[in-house]
């Protein structure tokens, strides 16, 4: 399981940063993500809040791991990854296109 955190608040997120240091990876090579925001545009979303369908707060570092679980193993058995390998020019084709984003925002912000 590869999972990376990106949350609005400060104190989750470093104390899921803590909880799950053996798994984090980078947003690009995760599996899933980790949040306390609905409207994160990630494909896969494990959503923590007082309404999440996943885990609700507070919660133990054992019930973060155990939730974290049973979401990662919905998740192959739905979405059959293993039958979903991306070919390696469409890969290829996405990282230029993020790259060309990229470039375009940035020129975008120096020239003002």
């Amino acid at each position: 399981m590869r999972v990376a955190v990106d949350c609005e608040c400060k104190l989750l997120q470093r104390s899921l940063e803590l909880f799950l240091e053996q798994y984090l990876v980078s947003k690009d090579e995760c599996e899933f993500v980790v949040s306390d925001d609905k409207n994160r545009s990630y494909k896969n979303v494990f959503f923590i809040a007082d309404n999440s369908p996943y885990l609700s707060l507070p919660f133990s570092k054992d019930e973060l791991i155990l939730a974290l679980s049973k979401y990662y193993y919905t998740l192959l058995n739905s979405s059959n990854l293993s039958e979903k390998k991306v070919s390696l020019e469409d890969k290829i084709s996405r990282i230029c296109d993020e790259f060309k984003e990229n470039i375009i925002k940035t020129i975008r912000e120096h020239n003002g």
